[in-house]
């Protein structure tokens, strides 16, 4: 309940204002574990594959683009309509933003 009271908590974890949101148990026992790494993290917006994104730096920098995965690995594509085709590579989560 202190978590409750606690102002600003509720509005943080939910999805509709003043209504808490449960977070999966496997969600907190990953953060959990990276807290406890010791290791700087980053934070990162949650891209999906299919979402819009922009590059922020780097030679690409500006490009507006979908973010997929291929191999695991997240991939900027650019879609060459005309074609009928998509060009890609590999790129960081660090590297862009929502479009």
């Amino acid at each position: 309940m202190n978590v409750l009271k606690t102002r600003g908590s509720v509005s943080f974890v939910s999805l509709e204002p003043g209504q808490p949101t449960s977070v999966s148990p496997e969600e907190i026992a990953s953060l959990r574990a990276m807290l406890m790494s010791g290791e700087q993290l980053d934070v990162f917006p949650a891209f999906k594959e299919g979402t819009a994104v922009r590059v922020k730096q780097g030679p690409l920098r500006g490009t507006v683009g979908i973010l997929a995965k291929r191999e695991g690995r997240q991939m900027f594509l650019i879609n060459i309509d005309i074609l009928g085709r998509s060009v890609g590579l590999k790129i960081s989560a660090e590297d862009v933003e929502l479009a």
